[in-house]
């Protein structure tokens, strides 16, 4: 099934480009997804409502147009690309995000965000819940539907994560973003219950230090600082130092 991307424009305006109110995706017929516009506009207060119910106060009802129709599954693409290009255009568009699928680009007034804030600040989701969550995107990750930057990483593939080591390697981050994390970290103690989780979880080590590490994890840190240079093996050195004394400190 085809999907299309629709016009609303203002009736009233003869230039081809400023009458161009809203772009949108459907595979509806146009004259119900009109419709549907026209119903919406009483129950909803954005922008593309306030403009439908300002031209209904004078009489006035918003016209809809094909812009184009494309095969399924390209009409998000599609949607995003007409916005960008009108937009450019100088159409003075009501869209509140940049197309597509979901809500991205939306951007909530401050009162709004205060709100949201309200409402989920201490909200529990039941045992059920959470594993209803867990499993759908798992089921969504592992069947491609979804990519996420926060997909767990015993999820990656190994191609990924050649593409990751690859995009990081050499990388160093700015003094100032170096400064920032050094004072987050700062003063920063683990909470009673961590370090018990932690000091049971490496107890019966045999190195003294942490977990034992695995010959393929000896490799991996072989590969890492293969590159470093006397002077980031130095500073390395002096970090875990300092940290390791700060440890024995607060034990």
């Amino acid at each position: 099934m085809a999907e299309r991307i629709y016009l609303l424009v203002d009736p009233r305006v003869s230039d081809p480009i400023l009458r161009i109110r809203y772009v949108g995706l459907t595979r509806k017929k146009l004259a119900r997804r009109l419709a549907q516009h026209i119903g919406d506009a009483y129950r909803m207060k954005n922008y593309r409502q306030r403009w439908m119910t300002g031209l209904a106060r004078i009489g006035v009802v918003p016209e809809i147009e094909l812009y184009a129709e494309v095969p399924d599954g390209n009409g998000p693409a599609a949607e995003r690309a007409a916005i960008v290009l009108l937009g450019m255009l100088g159409a003075s568009l009501t869209n509140l995000t940049v197309g597509g699928e979901g809500v991205i680009g939306y951007d909530h007034r401050p009162e709004t965000r205060q709100r949201l804030s309200e409402v989920h600040t201490g909200r529990i989701l039941s045992t059920e819940r959470r594993e209803r969550i867990r499993i759908g995107l798992l089921r969504a990750w592992s069947e491609g539907r979804r990519k996420n930057p926060k997909t767990p990483t015993h999820l990656w593939t190994q191609e990924v994560r050649a593409k990751i080591s690859a995009a990081h390697k050499g990388r160093t981050l700015p003094a100032d973003r170096r400064a920032q994390i050094s004072a987050a970290l700062t003063g920063l103690k683990q909470s009673d219950a961590t370090r018990a989780k932690r000091s049971a979880s490496l107890r019966g080590n045999t190195n003294g230090r942490g977990a034992v590490w695995t010959l393929e994890m000896r490799r991996r840190q072989a590969e890492i600082t293969s590159g470093w240079t006397p002077q980031m093996r130095s500073r390395h050195a002096e970090i875990m130092s300092e940290w390791w004394a700060r440890r024995k400190g607060d034990s």
